[in-house]
């Protein structure tokens, strides 16, 4: 497996790339996304997020190695990243494989979920091979070894190794598309009503006390009902939501106004809480940062729980130790160090419940990962790294095997 990649070769990629996909799919993702972006404006920056590969790909077919802006090249790295990946796998794949193989990734281009899937499953691949072990992979679609892919553990052997990613509003009860619809019918009905005095951070925090409705009638009626009670200044509107309004004189401040300070700012005055955020520039005015909510509980425990058992007890075969890596996107590299450090924390007691279930004998570890950050290396090269949550069994055949050493991580259970 390749685990360093220049930009110089990047084009011969592309072009062994198109040999698998010579109508460019990517193309067309692109072309479809720009029909939502105008749609809701605001929903760019997530959408852009969520199918950086589709996008790095139709940047590099337009522009090659021309860098026109720092977002697009970035994305052409990662994609670049993603193409040698499979490559890799499908030149060594059998025929039949191979195909399937090029099915999945055709439709992961299109479907942000699989793609997901298939980066996390590459990288950890990556990440496993760069600490000397071999990797041989599995097809999940026939014989009995449907896990995603076998690694030989230096003193250890065979370790089927099965991953998992969770997005960041799994579990949650409005989901982000459903939130970034709301926030962009709400803006317009929502700036009329601020009582602007100067250069300000408006944020503005809306707590449901369900969820916010698909039909986009519904929506325009209630951003309508939400902007009246801002006019009249009341904190609610009846059987909807709560309302809580602040304003953040930004003239005193001295440093610049990048994105990730007023993040930074809006989460002082709202909190920290899992929540849907946008933020939007309003000119002179300032800046509104509008932030929705549910006061029903995240399921996001229970879909950890769910997905973990189908997996341990339908994918991995019980034949050798088995390794469960699951990434939960909601989590920073912060935050998942953060929880670690709580005597408490929740993910510590779903980890050895699972280990200590006596029907997965199998499982020689369960880690939990957080949402991938690119860090600079040197002044030539990055890498995306993530903080890592290990728990190893501590009995049956698999105890103690010291999985540990093969990841970089923030805590051990």
């Amino acid at each position: 497996m390749r685990t360093d990649l220049r930009d110089h070769e990047f084009p011969e990629l592309y072009r062994r790339f198109l040999t698998l996909f010579p109508d460019k799919p990517w193309l067309k993702r692109v072309a479809n996304l720009q029909h939502q972006v105008n749609e809701n404006p605001i929903s760019k920056f997530w959408l852009w997020q969520v199918n950086v590969v589709a996008y790095g790909l139709a940047a590099f077919d337009t522009h090659g190695l021309e860098q026109v802006e720092i977002e697009s090249w970035d994305a052409v790295k990662q994609a670049m990243i993603f193409i040698c990946q499979i490559l890799d796998i499908h030149d060594t794949a059998p025929p039949d494989n191979a195909r399937m193989f090029r099915g999945r990734i055709r439709g992961a281009i299109s479907n942000p979920d699989d793609m997901r899937g298939i980066r996390f499953e590459l990288g950890m691949a990556t990440h496993l091979f760069r600490q000397g072990c071999s990797i041989t992979w599995t097809d999940e679609h026939r014989g009995d070894e449907t896990f995603d892919f076998l690694a030989d553990v230096p003193g250890v052997g065979s370790v089927e190794v099965e991953c998992k990613t969770l997005s960041a509003d799994k579990g949650e009860p409005i989901a982000r598309d459903i939130a970034y619809a709301f926030i962009n019918r709400l803006f317009p009905k929502i700036e009329p009503a601020l009582p602007f005095q100067g250069r300000f951070l408006y944020t503005i925090s809306l707590v449901f006390q369900s969820n916010i409705p698909k039909n986009t009638t519904a929506q325009a009626t209630i951003a309508a009902e939400v902007a009246e009670a801002i006019k009249r200044e009341e904190q609610s509107v009846d059987g909807v939501c709560s309302i809580h309004l602040q304003a953040l004189d930004l003239k005193p401040l001295e440093e610049g106004l990048e994105r990730d300070h007023l993040l930074d700012y809006s989460n002082q005055m709202l909190g920290y809480e899992p929540a849907h955020q946008v933020i939007k520039d309003l000119g002179e005015a300032g800046y509104l940062a509008v932030r929705v909510q549910s006061v029903v509980a995240s399921k996001l425990e229970t879909a950890v729980n769910d997905l973990a058992k189908r997996a341990i007890r339908k994918q991995l075969t019980g034949n050798r130790p088995a390794c469960l890596v699951m990434r939960i996107e909601r989590h920073s590299g912060e935050s998942l160090e953060a929880l670690a450090e709580d005597e408490s924390n929740w993910l510590a007691t779903r980890a050895t419940k699972l280990l200590k279930n006596p029907a997965h004998d199998h499982l020689a570890a369960v880690v939990f990962v957080s949402a991938p950050a690119v860090t600079a290396v040197t002044e030539s090269s990055e890498v995306e790294q993530s903080k890592t949550y290990i728990f190893e069994s501590q009995q049956g055949n698999y105890s103690l095997l010291g999985l540990n050493h093969l990841f970089g991580v923030v805590a051990k259970g």
